[in-house]
C-alpha cells in the first residue's frame, strides 16, 4: 500500500462508524493534505461522498473563505481572491459556509451571485448544498415540512 493510500486508510477509520449511524455533517477543518486545503481539494468528493458514502452536509471551518483566499493557490504564488474562494469551496464539496459577521455574510452572497453569472458555480451545485442542509435539518425535525402557506397558516392560527 503506497504512503499515500496508507495515510488514508488508517485517518478515515473514524469516520465509518460515525457516517454508518447516519451522522448528518462534518466539518472541513483547516487541514491540507499534500499542501492541499480541504476546503479546495477534491478530497470531501472523492473520499468522504465517495468512498465513504457520506450524504450529509460539509460545514466550512471558521472563517474559511478569508483562510483560503489569504493562501497560495497549490499550484503557484498567487493569492486567490474571495469570490474565487467561495466558488472553490463550493466545488470542493463545502456546501455550508461559517461566516465571521455580516459584511462578510453580505460579501459571501454577492460571492456566490457572481460565482454563477461567471459559471464557476451552477445552479445544480447550489441546490444540491442546500437540498442536503435541509434534508438533515428535516430529519432532526428542525424545519417543519410543508409549504410556505402550509405554515404561514399554523402560525396565524395559533
Amino acid at each position: 500500500m503506497n504512503s499515500f493510500k496508507n495515510f488514508i486508510y488508517h485517518n478515515v477509520q473514524g469516520y465509518n462508524s460515525s457516517i454508518a449511524s447516519g451522522i448528518g455533517s462534518v466539518m472541513a477543518s483547516y487541514s491540507a493534505i499534500n499542501f492541499v486545503p480541504l476546503s479546495s481539494g477534491t478530497y470531501l468528493k472523492s473520499i468522504l461522498r465517495g468512498d465513504l458514502g457520506f450524504d450529509g452536509f460539509v460545514i466550512s471551518d471558521y472563517s474559511e473563505v478569508d483562510k483560503l483566499s489569504a493562501q497560495y493557490l497549490p499550484t503557484s504564488l498567487e493569492i486567490m481572491k474571495k469570490n474565487e474562494s467561495v466558488a472553490t469551496m463550493f466545488a470542493a464539496g463545502i456546501d455550508m459556509f461559517m461566516i465571521p459577521d455580516k459584511g462578510s455574510m453580505l460579501d459571501y452572497i454577492s460571492f456566490v451571485k457572481m460565482a454563477l453569472q461567471n459559471n464557476t458555480l451552477t445552479m445544480d451545485r447550489l441546490n444540491d448544498a442546500v437540498a442536503r442542509i435541509l434534508a438533515v435539518k428535516l430529519g432532526l425535525g428542525i424545519v417543519d415540512s410543508g409549504s410556505a402557506e402550509e405554515q404561514n397558516e399554523k402560525t396565524q392560527s395559533s
